[in-house]
């Protein structure tokens, strides 16, 4: 048979872990309102090495992508070798969607042109053009440089299409050349037979 004394004694027991328990709760906020301000520090370098991260993620996108080769058109070569080969608007699509259309620049900075009257009356026209590419992947900019050339002959009534054209295919061949350094997506390399 209970008393009723006891009953006090299991409320007041009840209460005095309900009050425990707050205080643990009180404890636990007050312990961790101290460690906030070491927690932030560890945040704000654990943000700059999820930058560094992020960067060398991208890099390495951007090599992966750079690596794999891309077959526009080709071209027969010796010994049933094919040539692979884009036109310059195609590489130029490729190199923007690889990296990105901010993140790289060309310029022309020489270009030489010389004809000359071929026995026959036509015009053998010559063009030489210089080319520096800069490409930007994270923090990292890689520089190049590379010179093109082209020949046309055409009538001797063409002499300025004929001398237009080929400084165009000169600095098409320059920039071609620039953008091989940065992978296989850009390389005319031969292959043993036409692409699949």
């Amino acid at each position: 048979m209970s008393n009723a004394c006891d009953q006090p004694r299991v409320l007041s027991t009840t209460a005095v872990r309900v009050f425990e328990r707050l205080q643990r709760k009180r404890k636990a906020e007050e312990a961790s309102t101290a460690i906030v301000p070491a927690q932030t520090e560890l945040t704000e370098h654990q943000l700059a090495l999820m930058k560094e991260n992020r960067e060398e993620a991208e890099q390495r996108r951007v090599c992966l992508r750079l690596a794999q080769p891309a077959h526009g058109q080709q071209r027969p070569g010796a010994n049933g070798t094919y040539y692979n080969y884009q036109t310059i608007d195609e590489m130029l699509r490729l190199v923007n969607g690889i990296v990105g259309p901010t993140n790289w620049s060309h310029e022309i900075y020489d270009q030489s042109y010389k004809n000359r009257v071929m026995e026959d009356g036509r015009i053998d026209h010559l063009a030489t053009a210089k080319c520096r590419t800069r490409v930007t992947v994270g923090s990292k900019t890689t520089t190049h440089e590379a010179t093109g050339t082209s020949r046309l002959v055409t009538k001797a009534d063409d002499t300025f299409i004929g001398e237009a054209n080929s400084r165009k295919a000169a600095e098409s061949d320059a920039v071609k050349r620039c953008l091989r350094f940065l992978g296989e997506t850009f390389s005319t390399t031969p292959s043993p037979g036409p692409a699949q």
